[in-house]
């Protein structure tokens, strides 16, 4: 059986539609969300960072649950405590594509790794290991990528983010994954970390067996991604020099952009 991964372009004036449709283009309905689920997602002040501040909001809406039905878990960065005990409850993940050194992209096979507490480290270091690891996992309930924002240079000091004005969704965070490298203009065959987690039965990273839904076309016009991602950790002279400088100058620019307006607005939704 193929893993459906959907494709939608967004625009701040259609966002609310916008996630409803790669939903459904997914084949994600409320249904397929128990009772019980969390969603798990990243918060950050830097554009392209973590969860932008409509993506539970409008994720439960496309689901037709209150936000209460679906509470939030938000994982912490590239750090944390390990857990080698499996996660059995599934997840709704809500990550967000950055773009980092080994990972190629690293985004909802990264942030399920971060639910499980699990240490998000360079996949070319054991990925065996993390192979082992996620293959004793449930598979999550839903995959929803606000890729609107990618995180660029993520991990050095000189980050940043690009504009891509894309959504994904699907139930296979391996075939999500594949999907945004190409769509970052990378080849999936030349992670070997993809392979890896396939042949462990986390899921499918073969083309072949994705089938893609909706704005297909998007996939013929890829960006040089590999050319943004950077050597991954920055040192803390490099953390400070962000923390102080590069973050504001990217907040001031992400305000000025349409996205940034409708974040401003308030994250209620009340206007989408």
């Amino acid at each position: 059986m193929s893993s459906v991964v959907a494709v939608v372009a967004a625009r701040p004036e259609t966002l609310a539609d916008d996630y409803r449709r790669v939903l459904d283009l997914a084949g994600l309905k409320a249904a397929d969300v128990p009772e019980g689920v969390r969603t798990v997602l990243r918060e950050s002040d830097a554009p392209g960072s973590g969860s932008p501040p409509w993506h539970h909001d409008l994720v439960c809406r496309a689901l037709d649950r209150a936000p209460a039905d679906l509470p939030r878990e938000v994982v912490a960065g590239r750090r944390g405590g390990r857990r080698d005990v499996p996660v059995r409850a599934p997840l709704v993940l809500l990550p967000v594509p950055r773009l980092v050194a080994g990972w190629g992209v690293e985004n909802a096979v990264a942030l399920l790794l971060a639910a499980a507490g699990q240490p998000v480290v360079d996949p070319r270091r054991r990925p065996d290991h993390m192979a082992a690891f996620l293959a004793a996992q449930t598979a999550p309930a839903a995959v929803v990528c606000d890729a609107i924002l990618w995180g660029a240079r993520c991990g050095t000091p000189g980050r940043t983010f690009i504009v891509r004005n894309i959504l994904l969704a699907g139930r296979d965070p391996l075939a999500v994954d594949a999907v945004s490298l190409r769509l970052a203009g990378m080849d999936p065959g030349a992670y070997r970390w993809l392979e890896v987690l396939e042949e462990a039965g986390v899921g499918c990273a073969r083309s072949e067996g994705i089938r893609i839904t909706g704005d297909r076309e998007l996939l013929d016009h890829p960006f040089a991604g590999a050319d943004w991602a950077g050597p991954p950790g920055g040192g803390r002279t490099g953390d400070l020099v962000w923390r102080l400088l590069r973050r504001r100058a990217l907040q001031r620019r992400f305000v000025r952009t349409a996205w940034g307006a409708l974040a401003v607005s308030g994250t209620d939704q009340g206007g989408i």
